[in-house]
């Protein structure tokens, strides 16, 4: 019965990646003084496409907000 649960109790946390087939990410970025307008870019790869997310730099500032549509893999699966 102890097996059982320990086995049980174990498994738990692997139900936790299939709950969202989709991530959201947020990005901050602080550089340093930069002339006006600036843009913060970032590329990455979902699948076969290619995406390019921008951002204003305001004050040194920058946020980037995106959507990714499947959840890594954890390297030990």
């Amino acid at each position: 019965m102890k097996k059982l649960l320990f086995i049980l109790s174990a498994l738990l946390p692997a139900l936790a990646f299939a709950q969202a087939p989709t991530s959201n990410f947020t990005i901050n970025g602080k550089v340093g003084k930069v002339g006006s307008p600036a843009w913060a870019y970032l590329f990455y790869q979902v699948g076969a496409n290619k995406v390019v997310d921008s951002a204003l730099v305001t004050n040194g500032n920058f946020v980037i907000n995106g959507f990714y549509p499947t959840p890594h893999t954890p390297c030990w699966l």
